[in-house]
């Protein structure tokens, strides 16, 4: 057991400050938000493309032959950066070093949580489609599994973060696999636009442009829609754009979509037009603006990447609540606390001076429990100037944990401080005040 008493002979002790915890390293925290930015990247060109080939040519063709291989490098970069994100996950639930990932726990924990689900999903979402560009020639099922793999690419991004987790979870999960899959026709367009815009004669150029913007006008609105709801669900009131870290880097990301609709609507109004009539040189003019509406896009999932490591704002207009019952004195003490919409139900068992038992079990805002990737007890009596101790606690099954043998020698207002990971790089530190063995305090109940 890890932890210090502080005592002095002769003289009053000074107590030492309890030792802080690891923070998440910056490498670490880097290299999740450029894979994760990275994973979205390809995730949506890869699959987006199969829809492109789906949807927009009508029929198999010279085109699709050359786009296959470019898509299958998206494919198998989607692949690769949908595995990394699973250790990096990992090793920050753990606040582990960039050594970490060579450890099979980080790899574990990562599994453990909804980044594994995720990523289990999106590598079903590759095969699929890629399995479906193999076919896609000979066979009609290969175009339904294109189609397939954009769903299930869609679905991966609708079971982690805090976008798909938000309550409601009825309508936030549909919506995120909504708005990801309409962003993936149009930004997994883009570069079989560009290559069609090189090497296809002009009248093929431009029936395939205004075949895709004739869906795009669709796709984006239900796009601008499904992520008005999601931003409505995640921030709530207006104060908290300019009040919240998560609200800032929204209006960055809103700046920078606005860019991108802007761009869009000059080619769909402007340059698409004058491909009837403007042959190569609007043909050019309108490649060099779908790059840059590439760029845009990048930048776009690179902010999206950012609200992983940002509270929203729902989260924390939920507030710290904490309700605290006496179950008697044989069958010790019972701790509600409420956090960021979760509630921790904390147990200390006979609650007497001595070895205790602590549980756990974690919900979620509707009461269902709330899986863990790993659970960590701290504990300390400032009264008596002891130096924190710490556990790590035995996750017993969804929401539960528990320790045994949790040395709580003499009497007084112990404080417990309970720290959970939930995956998709997060944690939640609940904390709170246990009598133990004090008479009096075991009578009260305090809101």
């Amino acid at each position: 057991m890890a932890g210090t008493i502080v005592f002095g002979i002769g003289v009053a002790p000074t107590p030492e400050a309890p030792e802080t915890h690891a923070e998440t390293p910056v490498s670490i925290a880097l290299a999740a938000l450029l894979v994760r930015a990275l994973h979205f990247a390809a995730l949506l060109a890869g699959v987006g493309g199969g829809l492109f080939l789906v949807l927009v040519p009508g029929r198999w063709s010279p085109l699709n032959d050359r786009l296959k291989p470019g898509l299958c490098v998206l494919l198998l970069t989607a692949g690769v950066s949908a595995v990394l994100p699973v250790g990096v996950n990992g090793a920050v639930l753990a606040g582990g070093p960039r050594t970490a990932l060579a450890s099979s726990a980080i790899w574990t924990t990562g599994v453990t949580s909804t980044a594994g689900l995720s990523a289990g999903i999106a590598l079903g979402a590759l095969l699929a489609s890629a399995t479906g560009l193999a076919l896609a020639p000979r066979h009609a099922a290969g175009q339904g599994l294109l189609v397939f793999g954009a769903l299930l690419g869609a679905a991966s991004l609708a079971v982690t973060g805090h976008a798909a987790t938000a309550p409601p979870r009825w309508l936030s999960a549909p919506l995120v696999g909504l708005h990801g899959l309409m962003a993936a026709y149009w930004l997994g367009a883009l570069w079989p636009l560009a290559v069609a815009l090189r090497t296809e004669p002009p009248g093929e150029a431009a029936r395939l442009t205004r075949r895709f913007s004739t869906l795009a006008v669709g796709a984006v609105g239900v796009l601008v829609a499904a992520g008005a709801g999601l931003s409505i669900l995640q921030i709530g009131t207006p104060d908290a754009l300019l009040t919240t870290e998560y609200g800032q880097n929204w209006l960055r990301k809103m700046l920078v979509v606005t860019g991108l609709l802007a761009l869009a609507a000059y080619n769909r109004l402007r340059l698409t037009p004058a491909l009837d009539s403007g042959g190569a040189a609007a043909a050019g003019a309108l490649r060099r603006s779908i790059r840059a509406e590439m760029i845009f896009a990048a930048a776009v999932l690179l902010l999206t990447s950012l609200f992983a490591f940002t509270p929203p704002p729902r989260a924390l207009m939920a507030g710290d609540t904490m309700v605290r019952a006496d179950t008697g004195a044989d069958a010790g003490q019972a701790t509600v606390v409420i956090k960021d919409g979760r509630s921790a139900l904390v147990e200390v068992v006979p609650a007497r001076p001595g070895l205790n038992r602590v549980r756990i079990r974690v919900s979620q805002p509707d009461g269902r429990p709330l899986p863990l990737s790993e659970a960590g007890l701290e504990w300390e009596l400032p009264a008596g100037g002891a130096a924190p101790a710490r556990r790590v606690l035995s996750v017993t099954g969804s929401g539960m944990a528990d320790a045994e043998g949790i040395e709580m020698p003499v009497a007084g207002r112990w404080t417990l401080r309970l720290e959970v990971g939930l995956g998709d790089l997060r944690k939640t530190v609940f904390q709170t005040e246990v009598p133990v063995g004090t008479k009096d305090d075991r009578k009260e109940s305090k809101p």
